[in-house]
């Protein structure tokens, strides 16, 4: 497996995983109320705190996405 070919991966693998972050804020942007009431009946939490959840996860998610996708490819990109 060559440099390129690792690099190409990580970018794509960026791109899908950026763009899968954006639907969830897009869906969650327009079923937000929805996804709180069903959420917060089923785990008998309050629609707050489901919203807390929802965006910490978002957080996460975006902060896993920089740490293995985005700055590894960004390296082999300076490197080579």
């Amino acid at each position: 497996m060559t440099l390129v070919v690792v690099r190409d991966f990580l970018a794509w693998c960026t791109v899908f995983n950026f763009a899968a972050l954006f639907l969830w804020w897009i869906i969650f942007l327009l079923m937000g109320d929805w996804i709180c009431r069903v959420h917060g009946r089923m785990f008998k939490l309050p629609e707050e705190r489901v919203r807390e959840i929802m965006y910490t996860g978002m957080l996460h998610f975006k902060a896993m996405v920089f740490l293995f996708t985005l700055g590894p490819y960004l390296a082999l990109r300076i490197v080579g």
